[in-house]
């Protein structure tokens, strides 16, 4: 089975968190636009969810649109658009990467570990948006 849905607004990259320091103890707190994003992101998701997470080898299939970084030109915004341009600046698509994988733990698989296999691409587009297919790998 084949599961299709798409996470509406700009695609967020995963940003680090900060050590702070109680005493001896340090942790990470997590920046709080990382952590809303991965909440609107999970949630955004919920329509197409499995009964329960996955829990075998997984491909996933993304497809990020961004609005942020069209050129202004005429000609420059029509090839962005017809997807002749693509985006190469930041964020990188490890980091638009990361932030859907721990967004879906929990929702469509116990654990970002099981993604054996992935596509990613990066397009314009004026109607920013994610677009995800996760499958099974048959073995």
């Amino acid at each position: 089975m084949i599961y299709k849905f798409t996470v509406y607004g700009e695609p967020k990259p995963k940003r680090t968190g900060k050590i702070c320091t109680t005493g001896r103890f340090a942790r990470l707190v997590m920046n709080k636009g990382t952590r809303e994003a991965e909440q609107d992101f999970g949630y955004q998701s919920l329509a197409s969810k499995p009964v329960k997470p996955l829990t075998g080898p997984l491909r996933l299939v993304i497809r990020f649109y961004r609005a942020k970084g069209i050129p202004s030109t005429k000609k420059g915004r029509e090839a962005a658009l017809a997807g002749q341009i693509r985006p190469i600046k930041k964020p990188d698509n490890s980091n638009l990467l990361k932030m859907a994988e721990d967004a879906l733990n929990g929702i469509y698989f116990i654990d970002d570990a099981q993604i054996v296999s992935h596509s990613i691409e990066k397009f314009f587009s004026d109607t920013p948006r994610t677009e995800v297919e996760i499958s099974e790998v048959n073995l």
